[in-house]
């Protein structure tokens, strides 16, 4: 099996690193294009879609 994450000492606060991990490998797998599907958000966009946003937004949620 190949390591892909290792522990080493940090000075910086990691503790949000696997949930991040979490979220990239969800969206890689695709687990919330059911979810982009369902909505059909226009608005103006700028640097984000609205698949984005729902993302983030569903990403905040299960971090508090």
């Amino acid at each position: 099996m190949r390591r892909l994450l290792g522990l080493s000492d940090m000075k910086a606060n990691t503790q949000w690193a696997p949930l991040a991990l979490l979220g990239y490998r969800l969206q890689q797998r695709k687990f919330f294009e059911p979810l982009y599907q369902q909505f059909d958000l226009h608005q103006k966009q700028r640097r984000y879609t609205s698949q984005d946003k729902l993302f983030t937004t569903v990403h905040m949620f299960f971090s508090k």
